[in-house]
């Protein structure tokens, strides 16, 4: 049994021949290492991107402030809900085009008249028509629609704002809510604090499964290739090589997230990074074999 500190195994694991001592350890050992190691790499990055993302949509609504009232004051125009029903005061139907920050047009139609009920494929945009909310993105050339269901709300109310730093007013009910660009700031903090515990742990359940995955499919291909072998290792020897192995890879992941350089082809590196250190710890543990498990 290995007597390393996780600290430490994760040093000796960018030594290959580290690995000959590592896979004759009992699997439980290589398995507790996986889920820490896991763990800390998904508390990290996780960290980091949730951290990052915060940190550019403060800055994206400081910086636009001004385009973001703007774009309000076009897009938004009186409308109401009673029972399931839209209405609104405007010449139906209502369309209106609006330019976007990267020059993108986006169009926003209402039309409860039943003579509009999609958007043309080449369009970007809502169309609000009795009682459906329509939704449509192109993403590289595929349209995506959502369609949202009004016939449930019973009283909803909005209509734009001409204050200073308020983009609109909304009434549920008895109740008015302004929505201003402080109030903009304070969810983006509420949902930063919400959803960071909840992401971390969806992002650690998504990797954990992901590297037993990925150990698995390449322990396979190494078992295949052990068994022309006259010096043969068992799989549980070749699964904690394959667990070990990802300490390189994953490191490097944690310094590719963090330090903000975004390589393109980064996901066949890390593959390539693991597969060269697979490689290299089956050899060295194949030539330290014991003589009694030649032939075996």
């Amino acid at each position: 049994m290995n007597k390393d500190s996780f600290w430490r195994k994760i040093i000796k694991s960018f030594r290959p021949s580290y690995y000959k001592e590592l896979s004759f350890s009992p699997a439980s050992e290589a398995i507790r290492y996986l889920f820490l190691l896991v763990l800390i790499t998904s508390v990290i990055i996780g960290t980091y991107n949730i951290f990052n993302f915060k940190v550019k949509t403060l800055n994206f609504l400081r910086d636009n402030e001004a385009q973001i009232h703007k774009i309000a004051r076009e897009a938004i125009v009186p409308l109401s809900i009673k029972k399931g029903k839209v209405t609104t005061t405007v010449r139906q139907p209502y369309v209106k085009t609006i330019k976007e920050y990267d020059s993108k047009e986006v169009v926003v139609i209402i039309d409860t008249t039943g003579k509009i009920t999609s958007l043309d494929k080449e369009e970007e945009g809502l169309l609000i028509t009795e009682d459906t909310l329509i939704i449509q993105t192109i993403m590289r050339d595929a349209v995506d629609i959502k369609k949202y269901n009004l016939s449930r709300i019973e009283d909803l109310s909005i209509k734009p704002s001409t204050k200073e730093g308020e983009y609109l007013i909304a009434f549920v009910g008895k109740r008015t809510y302004h929505i201003t660009h402080d109030l903009l700031k304070k969810w983006v903090g509420i949902l930063f604090r919400a959803g960071w515990p909840i992401l971390l742990v969806f992002g650690y359940i998504f990797t954990l499964a992901a590297k037993f995955i990925q150990i698995l499919i390449f322990s396979v291909f190494l078992l295949i290739l052990n068994l022309t072998s006259i010096k043969k290792l068992n799989y549980p020897n070749i699964f904690n090589i394959g667990a070990y192995a990802m300490t390189p890879p994953t490191i490097l992941a944690i310094l590719h997230a963090v330090s903000g350089i975004h390589l393109r082809y980064f996901n066949i590196i890390y593959i390539v990074i693991y597969i060269i250190y697979l490689a290299l710890g089956y050899a060295h543990t194949k030539e330290n074999l014991p003589d009694i498990e030649d032939g075996e």
